[in-house]
């Protein structure tokens, strides 16, 4: 329970305290790296690198068990901003970390790292990180309003394009399993 009259630890004593070897991580200090401003989301980004790698994974993944665990909590700005991270296992786990964000903005971002990262694993998740949005984009549910602006912004109809694939009779579509099953009872 937080005492109202201890002043908030600012981002880098968070930090700090997250970055020490010597002690086990706090899901308390953890939990509080919840719907960071953009100020602080700055910060930490700024911060990340000096943290040791293995620390950094073992964050991330604990980031990951704790938004799992508590819905209230929010850490998607913080994925999002490991997925250009050098380590391979952090991106990989970020992706994770973002497999309840519903925004569509991040369809982009997604697109991104499907189409650029180095490593299988990580542009694999990307690739089941786009599952959700082409379920959406196919029944019509990705709105325009949605799609986002800046980093990993894409126009809408590139989004859908890209998702479902719009054209009768492409492999493994809607409209070619429908097309088949048509021309089959018609005897063709």
């Amino acid at each position: 329970m937080k005492d109202d009259n201890l002043p908030e630890a600012t981002i880098e004593e968070i930090v700090a305290s997250l970055s020490d070897l010597g002690q086990p991580l706090s899901n308390a200090d953890l939990a509080s790296l919840n719907d960071l401003k953009s100020d602080e989301l700055a910060s930490l980004k700024s911060l990340w690198p000096s943290i040791d790698e293995e620390r950094r994974r073992e964050m991330v993944s604990r980031l990951v068990t704790l938004a799992e665990d508590d819905p209230r909590l929010n850490f998607y700005a913080i994925f999002k901003s490991l997925l250009n991270d050098d380590d391979v296992e952090v991106r990989r786990q970020a992706i994770e970390g973002l497999w309840e964000d519903e925004e569509s903005s991040l369809v982009g971002l997604l697109a991104d790292v499907l189409e650029s990262d180095d490593d299988t694993e990580v542009r694999a998740a990307a690739a089941k990180g786009l599952r959700h949005f082409a379920s959406m984009a196919a029944l019509g549910e990705l709105r325009p309003v949605d799609v986002g602006e800046g980093e990993g912004h894409r126009d809408h109809h590139a989004v859908e394009e890209m998702l479902v694939p719009r054209h009768l009779g492409a492999p493994g579509t809607v409209e070619e399993d429908q097309t088949h099953r048509h021309l089959g009872d018609q005897g063709h």
